[in-house]
């Protein structure tokens, strides 16, 4: 399974991170945040086997997302996630 975590500051490496690794299906885990060394962070500290540190999510390419930006983000990020499928 693809699945993106949209945003990565602390709450996304201390809480929505360790859920995501531990989960056998969540192989292809993406990583994005407008600030590109954050999502490389964290993507090198997932050790997936497929880790992917981008500034925004093609939303074409995950299956699922945890949108863990800041709150008024919330609303047009998981819209434009929804309307692409």
């Amino acid at each position: 399974m693809k699945v993106a975590l949209v945003g990565c500051g602390t709450a996304a490496e201390y809480f929505h991170l360790p859920a995501l690794v531990s989960q056998p299906a969540a192989d292809d885990l993406w990583f994005a945040d407008p600030d590109a060394a954050r999502a490389q962070r964290l993507a090198d500290i997932a050790g997936a086997p497929r880790s992917h540190a981008v500034a925004e999510i093609d939303p074409s390419a995950v299956d699922a997302a945890v949108v863990a930006a800041p709150s008024h983000l919330h609303a047009a990020i998981s819209t434009r996630l929804l309307e692409s499928g």
